[in-house]
């Protein structure tokens, strides 16, 4: 059993330290993201983007019924000729039914055609929106490429506009432009789940929340690491005692009656000759005692279970001694003044004493 356990202690330290190298891992990964985002603030309008990524939440109707006020949304910043590929297999697939929403800064300010100029647009898009320097999110509707541009300066103008055409913003006819360097980010993620999750945690109740959550974790761990320390202590010391009986396990129960005999001679007498004194007529002590063969832990154990039996027994330790030195009806003279307590009490101090001359 103490092996058993021994091997779960061990498995349940692997498991921990996997666990603590898995934490201290995603940590440094978090962090390092998170650096390289803020440090890359200035390129993305003010957002932080690590790895790409970056987690928004909606504040208008433009793109309901899609994404309705409070989702958050996950966005990546892909690369423009990724983007414009995908559309492109969109654009001219006749069986693909997908759509690409794009969260962008609208702000952009230089040359572009109109989309009254576009044929895919004409019908559709005739009213294009001020900049309004905020994020938006909003589907696209056509990529115009423009090859001759260097990247970075207008090579892709992104069309966008709104799904719900009864909001002002995304209005029927209504749409908007910008380039590859206002491009914030493709959505690959939407939950209004998770933008309540990040709607509590902005609030003073929820970072009050969140802060005491890993406090209250710690507290329970460390109350669970000390209640599993006590109850881990308690059950080596029963486990040591159990495992007393191993020097006995060969022996009959009368040959334990006589070994305890033996000890009670020694502690009695010094000298284990007299245990025929005490044991019943018909058994006799060898010589080559059977004590040889008990460990010391053992006969220690043992003389604690012959003091608590004798404490048990009317025939105590004491009078036991004094059979041996004083008459009985002097005995009797001597304790017949004396409570059957302080005699108890009598007897515990007479045998710290003789074990104390013993030892």
């Amino acid at each position: 059993m103490k092996k058993e356990k021994k091997n779960k202690s061990k498995v349940r330290k692997i498991i921990e330290w996997i666990i603590t190298g898995l934490v201290a891992v995603l940590f440094v990964v978090v962090g390092i993201g998170q650096i390289t985002g803020m440090m890359n603030r200035e390129n993305n309008y003010g957002q932080s983007l690590p790895y790409g990524y970056g987690n928004f939440v909606v504040q208008t109707d433009s793109m309901e019924p899609e994404y309705p006020v409070s989702t958050a949304i996950v966005t990546h910043k892909d690369d423009p000729a990724d983007i414009f590929a995908l559309w492109e297999e969109i654009h001219h697939s006749t069986t693909k039914e997908s759509h690409i929403d794009i969260t962008f800064f609208d702000s952009y300010t230089g040359s572009y055609e109109k989309a009254q100029n576009i044929p895919e647009l004409a019908s559709t898009y005739y009213e294009e929106t001020s900049n309004v320097n905020t994020v938006m999110t909003h589907r696209l509707r056509y990529i115009d490429y423009r090859e001759d541009v260097e990247l970075g300066n207008g090579r892709y103008i992104f069309y966008v506009a709104g799904t719900n055409i009864s909001q002002h913003q995304s209005g029927a006819g209504q749409y908007q432009v910008f380039s590859e360097k206002e491009l914030l980010g493709v959505v690959k993620i939407n939950s209004p789940v998770l933008g309540g999750f990040f709607g509590f945690v902005a609030s003073p109740w929820g970072l009050l929340i969140l802060l005491l959550i890993p406090a209250m974790y710690l507290i329970f761990t460390s109350g669970m690491d000390i209640i599993r320390a006590v109850k881990q202590k308690d059950e080596e010391e029963e486990a040591l005692a159990v495992s007393g009986d191993s020097s006995l396990a060969g022996f009959s129960k009368e040959d334990q009656e006589r070994l305890k005999a033996e000890m009670l001679a020694e502690i009695l007498y010094g000298k284990k000759d007299d245990a025929s004194s005490i044991l019943p007529k018909e058994e006799k002590v060898e010589e080559d005692s059977s004590l040889k063969d008990i460990s010391k832990d053992d006969q220690e154990r043992l003389k604690a279970e012959m003091l608590a039996e004798m404490m048990k027994e009317d025939k105590s330790l004491a009078s036991m001694k004094m059979t041996k030195e004083v008459p009985e009806e002097k005995e009797d003279d001597v304790l017949k003044d004396i409570s059957k307590e302080d005699q108890e009490r009598l007897k515990a101090e007479m045998l710290a004493e003789m074990m104390k001359e013993n030892h």
